[in-house]
């Protein structure tokens, strides 16, 4: 999948294609945020609506960059995976549904 195609996606499972309306789905701030790469880039994490997660903040700020600086406690909550890891198999904590499976088309998928 190429990076527009899934930033699309991902905006859409964040809330909607206008960024005033898509909400961190860590913590459900309406705060201005970024694309997360659970895989890092720099660790072969491709572009697909599994690994990637909106988040509130950029790199450095709020919730993405929290992610990013302290990847060892974001990993419990599926916030940043370690190389190798298949991030269609391993669920986020979402600030509403809870456990929720990332998958291919953008959507979220309750896990038991």
């Amino acid at each position: 999948m190429n990076a527009t195609a899934c930033r699309l996606l991902v905006h859409a499972r964040a809330g909607g294609g206008e960024p005033q309306d898509r909400r961190c789905e860590r913590c459900g701030s309406a705060e201005p945020g970024s694309c997360q790469h659970r895989v890092k880039r720099s660790h072969f994490g491709e572009w697909s609506a599994p690994n990637i997660v909106w988040l509130c903040g950029s790199g450095t700020t709020g919730c993405h960059g929290w992610a990013e600086n302290y990847p060892r406690e974001a990993e419990p909550g599926g916030w940043a995976l370690p190389s190798g890891a298949d991030p269609a198999a391993v669920p986020i904590e979402h600030h509403t549904w809870g456990r929720v499976l990332l998958t291919e088309d953008g959507m979220y998928e309750l896990t038991a």
